[in-house]
């Protein structure tokens, strides 16, 4: 497959059937892994397109974009499912629970007027688009996933390079670390 730009992201879909391939031409692709040819219509963002992935189903795609944009999309027909969050800086990483109901985004620092904007964990919920829990401020400047666990019930934050916290998917809040490896 040749990709009309440079590609940023890759991901096969949860089944193996399908890839995903996104990048700097603001497009985001599914292609058939048995030969190569599109599996749906391309989805477009304005600018480069910074994370790319399916969901945990391979139902739904989730996109972000270098202008702060997070959208997910049908994977097949590559309409869009629900409104677009916008961050307020580049979208470092994204990702949907197991059951659909909740968006995890971390967005990149910026530099605004020279003022340093720092980079910000938050959990959404996917049908009303509204935040649920704090927003965890992102401490270091460098790559942070968006993760959650396999039944969708727990997603993890990283607050610095070294410390990462165990959060609760319905209240969007940090658990004790031990409470919660004991309910896992």
């Amino acid at each position: 497959v040749k990709y009309p730009g440079v590609v940023r992201c890759l991901e096969f879909s949860p089944d193996g059937k399908r890839f995903l391939t996104a990048g700097d031409n603001g497009a985001a692709q599914v292609w058939n892994a048995a030969d190569g040819l599109e599996a749906s219509a391309k989805v477009i963002h304005e600018g480069p397109v910074n994370v790319a992935g399916f969901s945990p189903d391979g139902q739904f795609l989730i996109t972000g974009s270098e202008g702060g944009l997070v959208q997910v999309w049908d994977a097949r027909s590559g309409a869009p499912a629900g409104g677009a969050l916008k961050l307020g800086s580049p979208v470092a990483a994204a990702a949907i629970n197991a059951n659909g109901t909740r968006i995890l985004t971390v967005s990149r620092d910026k530099v605004q007027e020279s003022v340093r904007i720092p980079g910000a964990t938050q959990l959404w919920d996917a049908k009303s688009r509204k935040p649920v829990g704090p927003e965890w401020m992102v401490l270091s400047n460098g790559v942070f996933p968006a993760a959650f666990r396999p039944d969708g019930q727990r997603f993890l934050v990283l607050q610095d390079a070294t410390t990462v916290a165990v959060c609760d998917t319905v209240t969007g809040r940090h658990l004790d670390a031990r409470a919660s490896l004991k309910a896992a």
